[in-house]
């Protein structure tokens, strides 16, 4: 058997001959754009937390209460650390009920209405003066132009969406800020992108100027449109 015996230069110009094909290799792997990693995650938050609260009493792990018992302070439909901990351990025994899942629909659906409701009264008295109370006619409308989102699924998304926490804030905005509320929660990082997901309908429906250049001469021409024809009925 032959043995071979390199000098410590020679040593040292094969490690550093290694260590440079090292370094190449991982700025090329740097430079890979790889997709986006989508988590796995309960299709209703909520109606997974339901469950847990009732199959597995005790999963709010290092809190003092073993549910979160419909408790929006505790976290309820929220996907925090505990519920994706959960649904990590659970996913396999989970079985969403579907009355459940379409009584949660209902409940989003009746608050939405509720927020249109409280809107259009909160107008009707606010015109009140000392001693006298003036009643205006028109309804405050949050979502006018709701109804020229073609898609109904993506209307009720949208309808929805207005009673989230991030529909709340933009709505109470005044219109020349909303634009920038927008894109502030579209650049927001984490698990719930409804936001961005819904931008373009969500300023269709609160009727604000389109967003990029063809929705711009989209919206230009739907306007011409309607102004035409009302010269014809005129």
């Amino acid at each position: 058997m032959k043995r071979f015996i390199i000098t410590e230069d020679e040593k040292k110009n094969i490690l550093k001959l290694h260590k440079t094909k090292i370094f190449e290799e991982w700025n090329l792997i740097q430079e890979i754009d790889l997709p986006e990693v989508v988590v796995s995650a309960p299709k209703d938050v909520k109606a997974f937390q339901d469950w847990l609260d009732t199959n597995k009493p005790g999963w709010t792990t290092g809190k003092n209460y073993k549910t979160i018992s419909k408790k929006p302070e505790r976290g309820y439909g929220k996907y925090g650390p505990l519920t994706k901990a959960a649904w990590n351990k659970y996913k396999g025994e989970y079985q969403p009920n579907q009355s459940q899942l379409a009584s949660s629909a209902s409940t989003s659906a009746t608050t939405a209405s509720t927020v249109l409701s409280t809107a259009s009264t909160t107008a009707s008295t606010s015109g009140s003066t000392t001693g006298t109370t003036v009643t205006t006619g028109a309804e405050v409308n949050p979502l006018p132009g709701l109804n020229n989102i073609q898609d109904k699924t993506l209307q009720d998304a949208v309808l929805a969406w207005s009673t989230t926490p991030d529909g709340k804030y933009i709505i109470s905005l005044p219109a020349e800020q909303r634009e920038s509320g927008l894109d502030q929660l579209e650049k927001r990082k984490g698990p719930n992108q409804e936001t961005r997901r819904l931008k373009n309908e969500i300023r269709l429906a609160l009727g604000m100027r389109a967003d990029n250049i063809f929705g711009r001469v989209k919206q230009g021409a739907q306007g011409f449109r309607q102004g035409f024809q009302g010269g014809q009925t005129a």
